[in-house]
């Protein structure tokens, strides 16, 4: 299994290898109620280049047995204001392209990650973007890059990525609040409680991997998260979600 993927897994040996209760029982687990649209600013950096804020919608839609989740980008600019499309250079467009847009996912009903969505559309916009007005050479070389297995593969990783610093890695949290757990290269620490929500840690260390840290505070009941953190081979990324502006999400 693709360590990368596996937090649920990880999280459940936690508490079943070690016989210890989930922390807090029927808490953590996922329940967003959709249909469920909510507000968020997400803040990007990189080895390289400025750090991004964009600001979207995160959709939560029914879909056949389970859940879609997607997102509209409706803002973007670098920290110190400036907008990002449309003012900007073309290969400044270019190099945060990427960072806007992501196909859309399904997941279970109970949170855990499905499977990326369709992938072709995503594929055509990130043609349009980055070949801009290079001719038609360029576009065939950016259609072929964007159809091969390794782009495919990088979209549902960065989707799988997403997803686990918001909802997959808190599912069946299995450390009490004040404590520490460290097994095989992953640490869990619940770092406390207050109003309902909980300040979680997970920190993952593998031989010949870059490591992984993410960090969230989230409702224990919903794990509905206030915000979320994640540091790995993209870069650093921090979510904000404003539940105070969602709609749906039987308010």
């Amino acid at each position: 299994m693709n360590p990368r993927i596996c937090s649920v897994a990880v999280v459940l040996a936690f508490a079943c290898k070690r016989n210890v209760p989930v922390e807090g029982g029927s808490r953590y687990r996922f329940d967003w109620s959709p249909p469920c649209t909510v507000p968020a600013v997400e803040m990007r950096a990189g080895d390289a280049g400025p750090t991004i804020e964009v600001a979207y919608q995160v959709h939560l839609d029914r879909s056949g047995n389970g859940l879609v989740v997607y997102r509209d980008a409706s803002t973007a600019k670098t920290i110190g204001g400036a907008p990002v499309m449309g003012t900007r250079s073309a290969a400044e467009q270019r190099s945060i392209a990427g960072l806007i847009e992501l196909p859309r996912f399904e997941v279970a009903t109970t949170g855990e990650f499905r499977a990326m969505g369709d992938y072709e559309p995503y594929a055509a916009l990130m043609v349009q973007v980055f070949v801009d007005d290079k001719g038609e050479g360029a576009r065939t070389y950016a259609q072929q890059s964007m159809a091969s297995p390794e782009m495919r593969a990088m979209a549902d990783e960065q989707l799988r990525a997403m997803w686990q610093a918001w909802v997959q890695a808190w599912i069946g949290w299995p450390v009490a609040a004040g404590t520490r757990r460290e097994r095989d290269g992953v640490v869990l620490e619940h770092l406390g409680t207050r109003d309902g929500r909980a300040h979680l840690k997970y920190t993952e260390s593998r031989e010949g991997s870059t490591p992984i840290t993410m960090e969230v505070e989230t409702d224990v009941a919903t794990l509905r998260p206030m915000w979320a953190r994640r540091e790995d081979r993209f870069g650093k990324r921090e979510v904000r979600f404003d539940w105070t502006h969602a709609v749906g999400c039987k308010k």
